[in-house]
C-alpha cells in the first residue's frame, strides 16, 4: 500500500493521510471506530480495516448499605483492573464490585481507579459516601400552630 486514509472520529470524514498517525481524542469520548484504507495505487487494489475502541473510564455506583457496610458496583468502560480506596486511610481493594465494612460511622471519599488492558487510567473520585447511625436522618416535627388538616 502506498495511500493511506483515516478516519478516528465514526464521523466518515479523513483525519490523516500519512501511513503512521497520531490522533488525539477528546476526553469526552467513551467509544469509536477508527477506520483505515490503505491503497496499492499501481493495482487500484484497497484493503480496509475496522476496528471499535472503548476508552477506559471510571464509574461506581452504591448498591447496598447495611449499618457500616456498604457494597459498590464498578459500572466503568473498558475496565481490566480496579483499586478502591475507601477513603478511611485502612480500606482498599481490587474487586471490580466489593463490599466493604467501615469501622466508624461518618463522611468518607471513596476512589475507584480503573486500568485498561493497554495501562491506561481513570479515576472517579465520591466525596459523597456517608455512613450515618441509624435514626440520624429521621426527625419529629410538632405542629405549634396552624392547621395540619390543610383547611
Amino acid at each position: 500500500a502506498d495511500a493511506y486514509t483515516w478516519n478516528f472520529d465514526s464521523d466518515n470524514a479523513i483525519e490523516s493521510f500519512a501511513k503512521d498517525t497520531v490522533f488525539t481524542f477528546s476526553n469526552s469520548v467513551e467509544t469509536t471506530t477508527i477506520v483505515l484504507n490503505a491503497r496499492n495505487t499501481a493495482s487500484s487494489l484497497t484493503n480496509r480495516a475496522t476496528k471499535e475502541l472503548t476508552f477506559v473510564k471510571a464509574d461506581l455506583e452504591i448498591v447496598d448499605l447495611v449499618d457500616k457496610t456498604i457494597t459498590f458496583q464498578s459500572n466503568s468502560l473498558a475496565a481490566e483492573s480496579y483499586l478502591w480506596d475507601f477513603g478511611d486511610g485502612i480500606g482498599s481493594s481490587t474487586e471490580a464490585n466489593p463490599t466493604y465494612e467501615y469501622p466508624n460511622f461518618g463522611s468518607y471519599t471513596v476512589t475507584l481507579t480503573v486500568t485498561d488492558v493497554f495501562g491506561n487510567e481513570d479515576e472517579l473520585v465520591n466525596n459523597n459516601v456517608i455512613i450515618a447511625q441509624p435514626g440520624a436522618g429521621t426527625f419529629e416535627a410538632e405542629v405549634i400552630k396552624g392547621d395540619c388538616a390543610g383547611g
